[in-house]
Parts: C-alpha cells; structure tokens; sequence
C-alpha cells in the first residue's frame, strides 16, 4: 500500500476522505505505529523485517577524520571516506543499525566497528581485505577506504519518506514518495489503519477532534 492508501482507508472511514491536509497529518501518526509495530515484530519475528528493508546509494567524500589510522601504532589525523549527507536514522533491530553496508553493486559488505575494534579487527592473519565502517553523528565512515566514491546501504530506516527524498536527490528514485509503495507489510498496514481509526473515534464527540488530533500526533 502506498501513503496515499492508507490515509485515504483512514480518512474514509472518518468522513474526511476529500480533507488533503488532514491526510498529511494522519501520515505523521502513521509513522509512529509503524516504527511502534516494527519494533515489536523484530523481537518477535526477525526474519520478517526484509518487507521492510529500503536500499540508499549514499555520494561519499573524503575528509580527514579524527581518529581514522587504522592498522597504525598511534592514532591521529588520517583519510577516510565519509557520507556526504547525515543518513537517515535507522531502526536498531536485534542490535544491529542495517542489514547492509558495502559496495555499490552488492558484492562487498562492509564490517561495522568502532576505529578501536576496526584495528583490532585488521591485525588478524585473514583480515587485511576487511573493509570496516564506523557510524559517527548519523554519517557512515569507511576509515580505510578514502577515495570510495558511493557505498549501498539497506536497512529498516525510522522515517522512509527521508530516504525516498535523499535517493530522489541522488537520482537514483523515490520521487513521488505520496504513491510508491510504503515498507510496511499489508497486514501490519491494515493493523496501523485500525489503531488510528480507534484512537480519533474514541475522541469525546464534544470535544475539537482536529485539536485533539494533533496533541496525539506529537505524543
């Protein structure tokens, strides 16, 4: 289902199927059920969530970073490749903050570490091809690869329009976000569509619906 879907299911069954504005703002309550429901259903059930996964082609650039000499003695100031933009923020499942980080075409995967653990991971007699990755401030930095140019990153994000809008301006789609399929599986769409249309019926008929509305949106 798309967002348009499932806030026009919502919105129907309120009587404000015409009402556009109110729809963008039952979106918002939809991403909190989402992030709410994903949450549980990765305690539960883990191989589950790849219905949920969205891929990011991430520009990278090179910068010198603080501490970065990986494989060295004495840290300091050294290269390393560095998202160009703050990624996403993404939903820890079972500890791990993506599926997937490595090259462009899938082919390498990159090995999460902080630039302590990624040294020690180095030092090791079948680790000298390891690429490793740190995640720093929302940015992906590959400390021993300086000159990658783009990486691939996949995963269960908190907010899936913030992705559609980075890979749109990456060109690589999601540029009409309002109509492409949201990461959600139909029958946990269906859950967020119930849940919504309870909590706005369970408002007291005497009461201002759009301002109570909105008070739970930001709860």
């Amino acid at each position: 289902m798309t967002p348009n879907e499932i806030t026009t299911e919502i919105a129907v069954q309120l009587y404000k199927e015409l009402d556009d504005v109110f729809k963008l703002i039952l979106f918002q309550r939809v991403g909190n059920w989402r992030s709410r429901l994903i949450r549980n259903s990765a305690e539960r059930k883990p191989d589950e969530l790849k219905s949920l996964y969205q891929t990011l082609y991430l520009p990278m650039e090179k910068k010198m970073v603080v501490p970065a000499c990986v494989g060295t003695d004495i840290p300091g100031i050294c290269p390393a490749a560095i998202t160009k933009n703050k990624v996403p923020t993404p939903l820890r499942i079972n500890s791990n903050l993506f599926f997937f980080v490595g090259s462009v075409d899938g082919s390498v995967q990159f090995s999460y570490g902080t630039t302590l653990l990624n040294d020690y991971l180095n030092t090791g007699k079948y680790s000298k091809d390891n690429v490793n990755y740190d995640w720093v401030d929302n940015r992906i930095i590959v400390e021993d690869k300086p000159n990658l140019p783009m990486i691939k990153v996949t995963g269960v994000f908190e907010s899936p329009e913030e992705v559609a809008k980075m890979n749109c301006e990456n060109g690589t789609g999601g540029c009409d976000f309002w109509n492409e399929e949201y990461p959600v599986p139909r029958d946990m769409a269906q859950q967020i569509v119930s849940y919504i249309v309870q909590e706005y019926k369970a408002i007291p008929a005497n009461t201002d619906k759009q301002t109570d509305i909105n008070q739970k949106l930001n709860n």
